[in-house]
């Protein structure tokens, strides 16, 4: 079983998708991470997010992603980084190179090859902005997790500082908006809910809600499938 969770930033849809997969016993894809380890790449290299140095960095390093208990891990030329990929660095140059149609290009076919092997067995759990909509379309369930901008800002803040980061709560919003802007507005796989995904808004939910308001159609989903 492939579920897709798509969404913009901060919507809570990594921690609920990630909350589902435990619960299921599916593995994780958080494909978030994969083009914050092309950010990593972009910027140990020096170069700035065009489409001149996406050709140029995607040829000096070999991005792969492996399963380890269930969760997927990033590795840059053999090394696991994935516990390298949350600076506020790599998330900017993240929403950047998101957009260079060579990195989507790149990238489509390694998520595609991952969650078709663990989708068949033992099923998963993937996360992004265009899950249901471009790398699994044929995805068994589709979610669409959204939040206002506000509460997603204050989402992103309350992580910041538990890394130690102090933004002010403008910047971050701010800096949401503008993803949102360019995730909505590029011209290869924008963020958009797909047709056939079951929207959740999360403003007054908590984590364990949005979990259990998922988990509850994977269980119905398995049932019609045993029948």
């Amino acid at each position: 079983m492939i579920i897709a969770i798509d969404g913009p930033a901060a919507s809570g849809k990594s921690s609920t998708a990630r909350g589902v997969a435990a619960a299921a016993g599916f593995v994780f894809m958080d494909s978030g991470l994969i083009y914050r380890g092309v950010a990593l790449g972009f910027l140990e290299a020096g170069l700035e997010s065009t489409a001149d140095n996406a050709e140029i960095s995607l040829q000096r390093f070999q991005i792969e992603i492996t399963c380890i208990d269930r969760h997927m891990h990033v590795h840059i030329d053999g090394v696991d980084v994935t516990t390298e990929l949350h600076t506020p660095q790599i998330t900017k140059m993240a929403s950047q190179v998101a957009t260079l149609p060579s990195v989507r290009k790149r990238l489509f076919g390694l998520q595609r090859r991952f969650g078709d092997r663990y989708g068949a067995n033992p099923g998963i759990v993937v996360v992004g902005r265009d899950m249901g909509t471009v790398v699994f379309p044929h995805a068994d369930l589709k979610f669409f997790i959204t939040a206002s901008l506000e509460v997603r800002a204050q989402r992103r803040l309350t992580e910041f500082h538990q890394v130690g980061e102090t933004p002010s709560f403008e910047s971050v919003l701010g800096a949401i908006a503008e993803r949102d802007r360019q995730d909505s507005e590029r011209k290869i796989a924008p963020l958009k809910r797909a047709l056939d995904a079951v929207l959740v808004e999360t403003d007054k939910l908590t984590l364990a809600e949005q979990i259990d308001i998922i988990f509850r159609h994977v269980i119905e989903q398995s049932a019609l499938k045993r029948v």
